[in-house]
């Protein structure tokens, strides 16, 4: 890889969107299971991330959260979301 780490994401772009992903729940073992993806599909939505110090949603200081917020009420960051619960 040559130049930054940001310039390789943004080059990453040139391929297709880039798609991240968590999960909060235990599924099966303790009840429901929510999945969330976000697609980050132009070079404003990956300034949107640009400094974002974890890799762990969980992690994410509440200001974080707050940008994160703003950026896809904004149409910057385009997240979806699925839903299990134990039954499913």
């Amino acid at each position: 890889m040559t130049g930054t780490p940001w310039e390789h994401d943004l080059s990453l772009l040139a391929h297709g969107p880039i798609v991240g992903i968590d999960e909060v729940g235990r599924g099966c073992v303790a009840g429901p299971i929510v999945a969330c993806a976000v697609e980050i599909a132009s070079p404003a939505a990956l300034e949107c991330l640009r400094g974002l110090p974890v890799r762990d949603s969980k992690a994410l200081s509440s200001v974080w959260r707050q940008k994160i917020v703003v950026a896809a009420a904004a149409g910057a960051l385009t997240p979806k979301f699925a839903f299990r619960d134990a039954t499913s």
